[in-house]
């Protein structure tokens, strides 16, 4: 994608051209490909990979309720992201999207499992603060 957007676009760093790109991107590519793919092979996983289960997910009613909430996390994140990604030459910009997309992928995972009820929003963290650290030795 990142060479097709700079053969259709240019190569150049500008303003016009990286907001072109963070367009195309995140208002065609994310909407209409990135996301639904994403929550339905997310859910699917959380539905342990039922193919009676799968109808469900690919409906207008679980898009709009489940890909508009990850649209807006997309955005929130992918936007300033690909701004700098997008700013940078050529060959460099794939490798630092890996790198941001190792990060995404821990926090889209966790926004769906939030989804299917594994994860309570408001359950104790699982650490222990250096005040409990006294009851750990007795």
């Amino acid at each position: 994608m990142y060479r097709g957007l700079a053969e259709w676009l240019g190569d150049r760093t500008s303003v016009p051209i990286v907001a072109a790109k963070i367009c195309v991107d995140q208002f065609g590519y994310n909407p209409l490909f990135a996301t639904p793919y994403g929550i339905w092979g997310y859910a699917w996983k959380n539905s342990g990979y039922s193919f009676a289960k799968l109808r469900s997910l690919l409906t207008w009613q679980y898009y709009r309720e489940h890909a508009l909430p990850v649209l807006i996390a997309t955005w929130a994140v992918w936007i300033p992201l690909m701004a700098v990604i997008y700013s940078l030459p050529l060959a460099l910009q794939f490798p630092l999207f890996a790198l941001a997309l190792a990060f995404w992928v821990l926090m889209m995972t966790y926004i769906t499992n939030r989804f299917a009820g594994k994860i309570e929003a408001d359950a104790e963290l699982p650490i222990s603060v250096v005040g409990d650290v006294e009851e750990l030795k007795s």
